[in-house]
């Protein structure tokens, strides 16, 4: 299909037609990722979802697919993320950060915040290794929306909110409180 996305597009823009959401995954070529880039550069919108998943590595190291070269331009989709779901190494990737398996919560936070600096406010670390368990680190830069309230006070969302997860292993949905 890489070869026919041009063509698709300019259809697409001829149809006004425009996404709800968007969502990427592995791209294995300069090209592919460059036809992403023009995609989301023509079709992102304030109205829609964009999610980016950085397909890169894993365990500390790039898939043998990939190069640095490749990985830099990956780099080149985040600031078009709404969210972003990388999973450790390609955080490390991406944000030049050296890879430690065993990373607590305030080095993921600090991880995300500077994923965060990059465009996206939403971030999924996915697939981190706890003993037996996989576990996922949920990161929102609300930086523009932090109200230090006791929302009791005021007309906030903030106690209202409830994150809705599905785990990939076994598919029950887990819902995480802000509180």
């Amino acid at each position: 299909y890489t070869a026919h996305m041009q063509r698709y597009m300019q259809e697409w823009e001829k149809l006004d037609l425009q996404f709800h959401g968007i969502l990427t995954g592995f791209l294995g070529s300069p090209e592919q990722i460059q036809i992403v880039k023009q995609f989301l550069a023509r079709f992102k919108t304030d109205s829609n979802i964009t999610v980016i998943d950085p397909v890169m590595g894993d365990y500390g190291k790039l898939y043998p697919t990939y190069s640095l070269r490749l990985a830099e331009q990956m780099g080149e989709l985040v600031p078009y993320a709404d969210i972003l779901t990388p999973n450790l190494t390609e955080a490390c990737i991406l944000t030049g950060t050296a890879y430690d398996p065993d990373m607590g919560e305030p080095e993921l936070e600090r991880l995300c915040r500077k994923l965060s600096e990059m465009g996206p406010k939403k971030i999924v670390i996915s697939g981190l290794s706890r003993g037996e368990d996989l576990e996922n680190f949920i990161y929102e830069d609300d930086e523009e929306d932090d109200c230090d309230c006791d929302c009791d006070d005021c007309d906030c969302d903030c106690e209202d909110q409830v994150y809705e997860i599905e785990c990939p292993a076994c598919n029950d949905v887990i819902y995480l409180d802000e509180e």
